[in-house]
């Protein structure tokens, strides 16, 4: 018996160090500003893909102002998360767009529970089959930029400590 917990623990510690080892990637990835290859947009797409990997959602995408203050996509993973975060811009009113605005994140597990507040969004996001949407505003100090959104297709709010890491791989992109 011992020897199973044995096992255990040793799988679940090297689950952990992998988990260390590719959290620290990403930050160095989100953070090299002098790699050949830098830009904003490949920045972005490097932030949603790494929240799709190493976060518990299916989807993510980035909307941040430009210079005027007009919110543009930036960058998604999928087809569907850039359809909803559009949505949002085009009537102005969502969580992601609540999370532009005042800099704070906003956590819908059930997307179905808002459909008197927001039919559209609820619509939307029931035909791309995604039932929870996270946004974690995208903040330089404490100004917000844009908002980051992860997308799921089970209701439910994000597992364990991962708004704290989607947090700072927000923060990390827009230091960049």
């Amino acid at each position: 018996m011992s020897e199973q917990v044995s096992r255990h623990d040793d799988i679940a510690g090297e689950a952990s160090m992998n988990r260390e080892r590719e959290l620290a990637t990403a930050f160095v990835g989100l953070a090299d500003t002098y790699a050949p290859d830098f830009g904003p947009l490949r920045l972005f797409d490097r932030l949603v893909h790494t929240c799709r990997s190493l976060l518990d959602v299916d989807a993510a995408a980035v909307m941040v102002a430009d210079a005027r203050g007009t919110l543009k996509t930036m960058a998604a993973t999928e087809d569907e998360a850039a359809f909803i975060e559009l949505m949002q811009m085009q009537v102005g009113r969502g969580p992601c767009m609540d999370c532009c605005r005042t800099g704070e994140g906003r956590s819908v597990p059930d997307i179905a529970g808002e459909q008197e507040r927001w039919p559209q969004l609820v619509a939307a996001m029931a035909d791309a089959g995604y039932r929870s949407l996270h946004a974690v505003p995208v903040r330089l100090h404490d100004r917000a930029l844009g908002a980051l959104t992860l997308l799921n297709a089970r209701t439910g709010d994000l597992q364990g400590g991962d708004h704290h890491v989607a947090q700072a791989l927000a923060d990390s992109a827009a230091w960049g």
